[in-house]
């Protein structure tokens, strides 16, 4: 996939640290991925994608740019 087809999942969490600076931190980190997992579990209750679709996109670090709108709406409200 091309670049400008992926947002980088980190990219979110960046987005976060920038809003509300207590984000920072390795704690930090795994409650992002508790976010996550949250938003994960939301898309699979509407079947938007499969639940391998979620841990790949976890693994390699990026979501397509739709999914990525997404996440990233899920994660700043």
């Amino acid at each position: 996939m091309k670049e400008k087809n992926k947002i980088p999942i980190i990219a979110v969490y960046n987005e976060l640290c920038a809003r509300d600076p207590s984000w920072r931190g390795r704690k930090m980190l795994a409650k992002f991925k508790i976010l996550y997992l949250g938003w994960r579990a939301a898309e699979l209750r509407h079947k938007i994608h499969t639940e391998a679709f979620y841990s790949y996109s976890w693994k390699r670090g990026w979501l397509p740019v739709a999914d990525g709108a997404r996440f990233r709406k899920y994660a700043l409200q």
